[in-house]
């Protein structure tokens, strides 16, 4: 959902559709609470739209660390998703080191006889 999507949404008070990112749903209620502010004259137009505008800044940030985040772990499974064979053939092999290697890489006792 886009900024201008969620300001009319709630210009209008619309409710929120059921399943939305939660930088989206505060972005949603805080710029509800923008426009209520200025409808009861606690905030002059000016503050709204100096408010609505960091809100979006804000928003907007959020969008970018919310689509990276989710580029980073599409790149994560990729690596597991590549190395899922090789791991299969290590196991096999039979050689304890690389089992232990495998299990350490694979996110399993990570605890148990880690270096520091």
């Amino acid at each position: 959902m886009t900024f201008v999507e969620l300001s009319l949404m709630a210009f209008r008070n619309d409710p929120l559709p059921r399943f939305v990112k939660l930088h989206e749903m505060a972005a949603y209620f805080g710029l509800q609470n923008i426009y209520w502010s200025y409808e009861h004259r606690f905030i002059s137009k000016d503050q709204a739209a100096k408010r609505k505008k960091e809100l979006q800044y804000r928003f907007e940030d959020e969008v970018k660390k919310y689509e990276d985040s989710l580029k980073d772990h599409q790149y994560i499974d990729q690596i597991r998703v590549a190395l899922g064979g090789q791991f299969k053939a290590v196991k096999k092999s039979g050689c304890p080191v690389c089992r232990r290697l495998i299990e350490i890489l694979d996110g399993r006792n990570l605890s148990e006889g880690q270096d520091s």
